[in-house]
């Protein structure tokens, strides 16, 4: 019985572990320098045919939501 009780603890602790390592971080949105509040990593990961397209630099990423994304509705896929 201790062995059945000692496998499932370590089952639990396995599986555990494997979710944690699935897990993604994500950035916080950060104040731009013309005072504006992004996410690249949340705009990217939402929009990557716009990453296929111009690249996944946080400026050029927040340039191509200031011209297309924002008139396009994408608001609330910048802030995240």
């Amino acid at each position: 019985m201790k062995r059945i009780r000692d496998l499932s603890m370590l089952l639990v602790c396995a599986l555990t572990i494997a979710m944690m390592l699935g897990m993604t971080a994500s950035a916080a949105p950060k104040v731009m320098p013309d005072g504006g509040v992004f996410d690249a990593e949340y705009y990217a990961q939402k929009n990557p045919d716009v990453v296929g397209a111009v690249g996944s630099d946080e400026s050029v990423l927040y340039q191509h939501y200031l011209n297309n994304g924002k008139a396009e509705g994408e608001a609330e896929k910048a802030a995240g």
